[in-house]
């Protein structure tokens, strides 16, 4: 629950009391959560773990695929996923800055909207990069860039991708999700707005186990100190540790059971 959900629940506090008095079980995403819901009127009793259940995202491996498989190394591949409208301008420019001093470095751009591809587009060409187009069948081959603008394929490119720029952080979106691109393992890069994951993000912040970034120039740099496989493995690895949930899945499934009746 945000500030501005419980700032509205609490203009109606009878109403918010007897709601939530009602509530045998709940649990929060965040502790922020939690001791709102407790202020409207959650019994404590009623209170569970605080977990977030997007941090139990199976990274499972997509279906082979040889024309990307074969094409992509990891370690000279980066991904900007799920990016909006502006992110493409500051991720393509810190692209084509590093690929003067990196010829070999690949690219791929999911974004969040694929509709948008021919936006993207014109400023792939405007940076003077070769692209190639996932939604055409066009196979990644030599191209500076990779156009993935198809639907449910974000586990392929992560699978691809030793560091992952998370889109909707730049542009006032809130950011997407870290938990996907840290369950492969990925060094993780965001932007100053991530309040649709904040505790997340904090929990990154805290542990210094990803990169923030403001602009073109800064995440270049960012990349540039990723460079080496062995500097992507540990930023990943310390995404993962940063991310891990205190609680597990059995701690709220068990008092969920008892709360149903017999069967």
């Amino acid at each position: 629950m945000s500030a501005g959900t419980a700032g509205t629940w609490a203009r109606f506090p009878r109403l918010a009391r007897r709601l939530l008095g009602r509530v045998r079980f709940a649990s929060a995403q965040d502790t922020a959560s939690a001791e709102r819901l407790l202020a409207l009127g959650l019994s404590p009793a009623a209170t569970g773990p605080v977990m977030d259940l997007k941090a139990f995202y199976d990274a499972a491996l997509p279906t082979a695929d040889p024309d990307v498989d074969q094409t992509f190394q990891r370690d000279r591949t980066w991904l900007a996923a799920s990016t909006h409208e502006g992110e493409e301008e500051v991720v393509l420019t810190a692209h084509a800055m590093l690929r003067r001093v990196d010829p070999g470095l690949r690219l791929i751009i999911a974004p969040r909207h694929p509709q948008r591809a021919d936006d993207i587009i014109e400023e792939i060409r405007r940076q003077g990069l070769s692209y190639a187009r996932r939604s055409s069948g066009a196979a990644p081959g030599n191209v500076d860039v990779y156009l993935a603008d198809t639907l449910g394929e974000m586990p392929r490119w992560y699978a691809c991708s030793g560091r992952v720029f998370i889109g909707g952080t730049l542009r006032d979106r809130g950011g997407h999700t870290p938990y996907e691109p840290a369950a492969f393992g990925a060094a993780l890069i965001h932007g100053p707005d991530t309040r649709n994951f904040a505790a997340a993000f904090a929990r990154l912040t805290q542990t210094d186990a990803a990169s923030q970034i403001r602009d073109a120039n800064s995440l270049a740099e960012a990349l540039r100190g990723l460079t080496t496989a062995d500097a992507q493995i540990a930023a990943g690895v310390a995404a993962q540790a940063a991310l891990r949930q205190e609680a597990d899945l059995q701690d709220l499934v068990t008092p969920i059971l008892r709360l149903l009746p017999e069967p």
